[in-house]
Formats: C-alpha cells, structure tokens, sequence
C-alpha cells in the first residue's frame, strides 16, 4: 500500500525556511478558511501562501505545521528544498 504523504515529510522544515514563505493579504475571492483551523480568512488579513501549490493557511496555523511536517496540509505538496525542485 503507497503511502498518502511523500517520504521526509514527517521532518519539520527548518525555522529560516518557514519564515521565508510569502506572506500576501487576503482579498475577497480567494481561498476562504484555513483548512487547518477551519477558521475563515478577513478581508485583507495577512496569510501564509505555499509556493508549491498557492494554497493559503493563518501563519500561525501552517508555521506549526511546518514545524513537524515538510508538506502541504490540504494537498500535500512537497516544500523541503532538498527534494523539491520548485524550491
């Protein structure tokens, strides 16, 4: 049976990678909740955006994610530089 997220992913990224994801503000028509926290996104509040895939999460919903987990929480995108060639 395969696997649902890719290997290394269970390994947090590093502190200085987190930090240096996009931040944009959020704007009417996007994305509406955090898929992590199910909370829904104020206009023009600042989000989290995975470079990867775009998708959007609160900073500090995905910066703990990331903190343990080196994908995206809705797709599962790879974001470790070492293995993802988008990095």
């Amino acid at each position: 049976m395969a696997n649902a997220t890719p290997p290394g992913s269970s390994l947090g990224l590093d502190p200085n990678a987190i930090n240096n994801l996009p931040i944009i503000l959020h704007t009417k028509g996007e994305e509406t909740e955090c898929c992590i926290c199910l909370g829904v996104f104020e206009d023009e509040e600042m989000v989290k955006v995975l470079p990867q895939c775009n998708h959007i999460y609160h900073s500090q919903c995905v910066d703990k994610w990331l903190g343990s987990q080196s994908s995206c929480p809705l797709c599962r995108a790879c974001l470790n530089p070492f293995t993802s060639p988008l990095l």
